[in-house]
C-alpha cells in the first residue's frame, strides 16, 4: 500500500484522466474521491465508453488495480492517467473459429459473434460471414408482393456492437418498391435498426427475422408492428 500526502484529507475531489483500448477509445477526465472505490471508478469509466464494466479492469502505471481497494491505496495523484484495458489482457485475444479466417478480435466482440454463429449454424439460417464484423443475408418470403424470389442483404456491425446496431443495406433491388426501404441506398426504414429502438440482446437473427417480417408486412403508416414485436420475443425470451 502506497501512501501520499495528496491524501490527507480524502474529501478532496481530484482529476485523473481515462484512457481506454478498448470502446470509444476516447480519452475522458473524471473527477474522483480519494476514498472511491476502484469498482465504482472503473463502473463509470466502463460507461462513458459505452462497454460493459464486467469485461474490463483498470491499470495504473502498468499496475492492474483491485476493484475492492481504493483509489488512495495506489498513491494515485491529481493529474494522473489510469487505463481501462480488456480483463486478463493477455488472454483476452482470441482466434473467431467458427470462421475461415485468422482475423484477431477482443474476447467481448468474439464471444458474442461467436455465439451468434453457432445458433446460425444450428438454425440452418442463410446468414454467411464475410469476416466477423460483415455479414450477408438472403431473404426470402412465400407471401406477400415480394414472394418468391430471393433478397440479398449486407450487414455491417460496429464496434460497439451489440450495444449499437448494426448498419443494414438492402442490395437486390425491389419491384414494386418497398416502402420502407430506400431504392438508391438500400437503407431500411425499421425501428430496431435506429439507436433509440435497438438493445443488445438483439442479434443478426433478430435482425433476419425483422427484415423478413417487413417483406411481409410493409408498414405504409411507419408505425411500430405489434406482430413484429411478439416475434421478437418469441426469438430472445
Amino acid at each position: 500500500v502506497y501512501i501520499s500526502s495528496a491524501f490527507e484529507n480524502w474529501g478532496d475531489q481530484m482529476k485523473i484522466i481515462i484512457k481506454s483500448t478498448v470502446g470509444l477509445h476516447t480519452p475522458t477526465d473524471m473527477e474522483v474521491d480519494p476514498k472511491e472505490r476502484i469498482r465504482t471508478v472503473k463502473e463509470r469509466a466502463a460507461t462513458t465508453q459505452a462497454i460493459d464494466p464486467e469485461s474490463v479492469e483498470l491499470m495504473h502505471n502498468g499496475e492492474p488495480l483491485n476493484d475492492e481497494k481504493r483509489i488512495k491505496d495506489y498513491g494515485i495523484k491529481d493529474g494522473d492517467t489510469l487505463e481501462l484495458v480488456p480483463k486478463h489482457r493477455m488472454g483476452a485475444i482470441t482466434t473467431l473459429s467458427p470462421f475461415p479466417f485468422d482475423t484477431i478480435f477482443t474476447n467481448t466482440f468474439a464471444a458474442r459473434i461467436s455465439e451468434e454463429a453457432k445458433r446460425i449454424k444450428a438454425q440452418n439460417l442463410p446468414i454467411k460471414p464475410l469476416d466477423p464484423k460483415h455479414w450477408i443475408m438472403y431473404i426470402k418470403t412465400e407471401k406477400g408482393k415480394w414472394k418468391g424470389k430471393t433478397y440479398t442483404v449486407h450487414v455491417e456491425l460496429p464496434d460497439l456492437y451489440p450495444y449499437v446496431p448494426p448498419k443494414v443495406i438492402w442490395k437486390t433491388p425491389l419491384d414494386p418498391p418497398h416502402p420502407n426501404i430506400f431504392p438508391r441506398t438500400g437503407e431500411v426504414c425499421l425501428n430496431i435498426l435506429q439507436p433509440h429502438g435497438w438493445k443488445p440482446v438483439y442479434t443478426l437473427i433478430t435482425v433476419y427475422d425483422s427484415l423478413r417480417w417487413l417483406l411481409e408486412n410493409p408498414n405504409y403508416e411507419d408505425r411500430e408492428g405489434s406482430l413484429l414485436e411478439r416475434l421478437l420475443r418469441r426469438r430472445i425470451l
